[in-house]
């Protein structure tokens, strides 16, 4: 699976193996049998305020084709953030319908627990439709169009914070640049429209401002 190309669903909340480079391998040194591992077992998560991440589990190393993982370190976590080399890469998807590493490695699984968001916010990760809007690294961050009479539209980026009533809400994470009467750190509440060319846009009109 191909980050930039499968998107972010894949990976989220699964278990995925990495290959293990050079500055990786400075990284999981105090993991169990570092020394021989040629790969990472890493579990992926959304840190809204520092992007996508994958927390490291394991090291792993392959006999007859088939991956092969240690025991985890309990004592030190390693997280390693997305980045467009990542995003390239090849990485495959563990399957564990069974429950089996999430069972084995539950101690390490749960320091997560506090990455766990609102309902809403949940919700709102499964919009396919906001992804043509989405930051491909901060997958809560979309591009919102905001529309005022007398003024050109602006576009902002915007954190989303929860559903309204046939709306989406999120939070302004930069300063207009016209004084539209709303500045960085204010909820604002958009819809979604679609674009001649069938993409999806954001858009907030604060002439008709719904909540």
């Amino acid at each position: 699976m191909i980050f930039s190309q499968d998107g972010f669903r894949e990976f989220y909340r699964n278990f995925c193996v990495i290959p293990l480079d050079e500055n990786l391998k400075e990284t999981v040194k105090e993991f169990p049998n570092a020394e021989n591992a040629k790969y990472i077992l890493a579990f992926g998560y959304i840190d809204r305020e520092c992007g996508f991440t994958f927390e490291v589990i394991a090291c792993a190393h392959k006999e007859n084709n088939l991956y092969c993982f240690e025991d985890t370190n309990p004592k030190d976590r390693v997280k390693i953030r997305l980045t467009k080399e990542l995003a390239n890469a090849d990485l495959d998807i563990i399957d564990d319908e069974d429950g089996e590493l999430f069972d084995r490695y539950i101690g390490k699984l749960e320091n997560l627990k506090v990455y766990i968001p609102s309902e809403d916010i949940e919700d709102t990760r499964l919009f396919a439709f906001l992804d043509d809007a989405r930051n491909e690294f901060f997958i809560d961050d979309v591009k919102i169009h905001i529309l005022k009479k007398g003024f050109d539209t602006e576009v902002c980026w915007g954190r989303l914070s929860g559903l309204g009533d046939k709306v989406i809400k999120a939070v302004l994470l930069n300063e207009p640049k016209q004084d539209l009467g709303i500045h960085k750190g204010d909820e604002i509440a958009f819809q979604v429209a679609k674009e001649s060319d069938n993409s999806n846009i954001c858009i907030c009109n604060l002439d008709n401002l719904v909540n």
